[in-house]
C-alpha cells in the first residue's frame, strides 16, 4: 500500500514537472520572440537612417556642386521630386541603393530642408524645424491585401 502510494507521487510530481516545462517553454517563445523580431526591425531602421543620413549628406554636396559650378540649383524652399540622373549622382555618392521621393532646399543657406527617402518598405523623413534637423522613420507593412 505505501508503495502504490509512492508510486501515484512519483506520477503526479512526473505530470507536475512536464506540465510546469511546457509553461515555462511557451511563457520563453512567447516573451522572447516577438523581442527579438523587434530587435531586428530597429536595426534594420537604424541602418535605413544611416543610409538617410548619408543621402542627405551627398545631396547636399551635389548641391554644393552646382551652386559652385553656376549651373542651375534646385527651387528653393519647394518639394521636388528629383531628374533620374541627379537622383542616380546622389544615391551613388551615399552608396545607397534606396530612392529619394521629395526634396526641398534652401538657396540662401545651401543645404537640404526637407527629405523624404524610402528603402527596403521604411520610410525616412527629414525636416528642418526652427534650425533643428527632426529625423522620423515609419515601417511600412501591408495589413490587407492581395499577395
Amino acid at each position: 500500500m505505501v508503495t502504490r502510494r509512492r508510486f501515484k507521487n512519483h506520477k503526479f510530481i512526473e505530470y507536475t514537472e512536464w506540465i510546469l516545462l511546457l509553461v515555462l517553454l511557451s511563457v520563453l517563445f512567447l516573451g522572447v520572440i516577438p523581442r527579438v523580431k523587434t530587435s531586428f526591425q530597429r536595426q534594420k531602421a537604424r541602418e535605413i537612417l544611416r543610409n538617410a543620413k548619408d543621402v542627405r549628406v551627398s545631396a547636399q554636396i551635389y548641391f554644393y556642386d552646382t551652386y559652385a559650378k553656376g549651373e542651375e540649383v534646385p527651387v528653393a524652399g519647394k518639394r521636388q521630386v528629383l531628374s533620374g540622373d541627379v537622383e542616380k549622382d546622389i544615391l551613388k555618392t551615399a552608396r545607397s541603393h534606396g530612392r529619394i521621393d521629395t526634396i526641398a532646399y534652401d538657396r540662401r543657406d545651401v543645404k537640404v530642408t526637407d527629405l523624404v527617402y524610402i528603402e527596403d518598405g521604411y520610410i525616412v523623413s527629414y525636416k528642418e524645424v526652427k534650425g533643428k534637423p527632426v529625423w522620423k522613420v515609419y515601417r511600412l507593412s501591408r495589413m490587407i491585401g492581395d499577395s
